[in-house]
């Protein structure tokens, strides 16, 4: 009987706890342990007969093996790179002797680079910082993203002696895919347009989500000019918008170079507790209600009725078990597809065994590129049939920006349809779950693929 009341008291305390707190706005992710892999940038070029460049950016640890990334721009044609982390000294002049001490640092070579995604992958000796997760989850308008970097205007009028990034957060504006400007690859990049406040400095810094998962890359910024005084000139100041590429497209570069990372596609959510303090008052105090109507019926009966301990005790372990769990980690997406995948038994497709083809029928705008696969076609060769937009090499012919050269492809795989994303860059998706390469999912009768931003249901025929 005590050990139940205990249960009963634990369920009140923790009401209590939330009905009291104050409302209060998401207080983001651990910003003083997530800065710590955050890193200064800084690329030297130039030669005696050349003027010199020195240009800083931001950066992040993506493996201790001393991978990081940053965009391509800060560190192309740079002879000389070094890395600050957080809490190091930083050169507080441009003289030879800063600069020297600088560049024996952590010096850095560059590993890897896409210019057409500006992206780059550098690598400094192995260090004991954790890396930061890679998330490649759906995203959605007015979500919460915190940007952190070094922007160079921050140590204009202050210089810190050591590095120190700067943080700032903002919202979701929109995502969508584009061109990158001045490129001169055709291929269409995902993008999210957010404001939270980044400058020049921050190029390369991670946009992180309220679960301190990598979400971006901070690459551009929109300035407007402004006139000063009456001189008739021009100052540029922040227009409030800017960008970052999106995670898939820097998963993309990882996985063709084979270079280590933490890449998850949950979605962030929000710990139980956590909704309890930012519902504040209201809620709290209506949880707070019921649970002492509960413990005035429970009082009222000198033994109480087992069936009122029972909701008592169940709705105590699951809060406990919430508490306790708080910060364990999901399982990543890829242990979801490989149970998906164990989970399904050969013979669970047999009502679409004996099709004749698959139709892919397109929803709304995707209704144009409706398509069909043969049976045939996935019989004659262990490769399946491939979707993508490059007219020759692919079975599907998609011609559409939005998807790939080589997509995705379908095929057989122990007597039962698979489909498995070929390194696309807008990514494919199989009833809601996101492809990852190498980890085909199965598809049924009724199952919804989306490529890219279009979703085509399947029917077996």
């Amino acid at each position: 009987m005590i050990a139940e009341w205990r249960k009963v008291a634990l369920c009140f305390l923790i009401a209590l706890a939330a009905a009291l707190a104050p409302a209060r706005a998401d207080d983001g992710p651990d910003a003083d342990k997530l800065q710590q892999a955050v890193v200064h940038v800084w690329a030297y070029g130039g030669t005696d007969e050349v003027k010199l460049d020195l240009r800083a950016g931001s950066g992040f640890i993506i493996s201790q093996d001393g991978y990081i990334v940053t965009n391509y721009h800060v560190v192309s044609k740079a002879t000389k790179i070094a890395v600050i982390l957080q809490g190091e000294a930083e050169p507080q002049s441009d003289s030879a002797e800063e600069l020297d001490a600088l560049f024996r640092g952590h010096p850095a070579k560059v590993i890897l680079a896409s210019q057409a995604r500006d992206l780059a992958i550098l690598r400094i000796s192995p260090v004991s910082i954790d890396p930061l997760t890679i998330s490649t989850a759906n995203l959605s308008k007015n979500t919460a993203v915190y940007a952190i970097g070094y922007p160079g205007v921050a140590d204009d009028l202050f210089k810190a002696p050591t590095a120190n990034p700067t943080v700032t957060n903002g919202v979701i504006g929109r995502t969508y895919s584009a061109r990158l400007a001045d490129s001169d690859e055709d291929e269409t990049l995902p993008v999210i347009q957010h404001n939270a406040p980044i400058n020049h400095g921050n190029s390369g810094g991670p946009l992180l989500d309220s679960c301190g998962r990598v979400i971006g890359v901070n690459t551009w910024g929109n300035f407007d000019q402004l006139m000063s005084g009456g001189d008739g000139a021009y100052i540029k100041t922040a227009a409030g918008v800017y960008y970052a590429s999106r995670a898939d497209n820097l998963v993309a570069l990882l996985h063709a170079g084979n270079i280590p990372a933490i890449v998850s596609g949950d979605e962030c959510r929000v710990s139980a507790i956590q909704q309890f303090l930012q519902r504040g008052l209201m809620d709290g105090g209506v949880m707070l209600l019921m649970l002492s109507l509960l413990l005035v019926g429970i009082m009222a009966f000198r033994r109480p009725r087992r069936i009122v301990l029972d909701t008592v005790n169940r709705t105590a372990d699951a809060l406990s078990r919430r508490v306790s769990g708080n910060g364990a980690p999901r399982r990543p997406a890829r242990d979801g597809f490989a149970a998906a995948m164990q989970g399904t038994k050969r013979n669970d497709n047999r009502k679409g065994a004996n099709f004749e083809k698959l139709h892919f029928a397109g929803r709304g705008d995707a209704e144009r590129y409706s398509f069909d696969i043969t049976r045939n076609l996935l019989q004659r060769t262990k490769n399946g049939a491939v979707i993508g937009r490059l007219h020759s090499g692919v079975d599907v012919l998609i011609e559409n920006d939005e998807i790939s050269r080589r997509h995705a492809r379908v095929f057989f795989d122990g007597g039962q349809v698979v489909i498995e994303d070929l390194k696309s860059l807008n990514g494919t998706q199989a009833d809601g779950i996101r492809l990852l390469q190498d980890l085909p999912a199965p598809l049924k009768p009724g199952s919804v693929v989306r490529l890219g931003p279009f979703a085509f249901d399947v029917k077996f025929e």
